[in-house]
């Protein structure tokens, strides 16, 4: 698979440019997956290849916004994210993913609930550490 950044429910204009511009810098194209395609599994958004047409009836939305780093390279991902994160544009509630073998085959809802715990536990941990 090529390099991508998949941008999920990232719908303010600003913070789409901001986020394009901060892979802009490391040579990363980056895709806004519309909602029609949420179902389908990470690997199809990843190759932008799909099996079934886009679901025109998906009415759901994710709780949350994603992005999914695709085959980026360690020193491009550490790069990006700090350039998000000193960009207050691109936003500081986006959940951020790697594409793997294990998610792949999980469609943007399963993989967001995932991140959503992942996040959960670990501010448990953090808090529990702080006492």
């Amino acid at each position: 698979m090529r390099e991508v950044a998949l941008l999920f429910n990232v719908r303010d204009k600003v913070q789409i440019e901001a986020i394009k511009a901060a892979f802009y810098l490391i040579k990363v194209p980056t895709r806004v997956v519309p909602k029609e395609r949420y179902g389908a599994t990470l690997r199809e958004m990843a190759k932008n290849v799909f099996k079934e047409p886009p679901d025109e009836a998906q009415k759901q939305e994710l709780d949350g916004q994603m992005i999914i780093f695709v085959d980026l390279l360690e020193r491009k991902l550490y790069k990006v994210i700090d350039l998000m994160h000193n960009d207050p544009r691109c936003g500081n509630n986006l959940y951020k993913a790697i594409l793997t073998k294990t998610n792949q085959k999980w469609n943007a809802f399963t993989l967001l609930e995932e991140l959503k715990k992942e996040h959960a536990a670990m501010h448990r941990k953090n808090e529990k550490e702080q006492k």
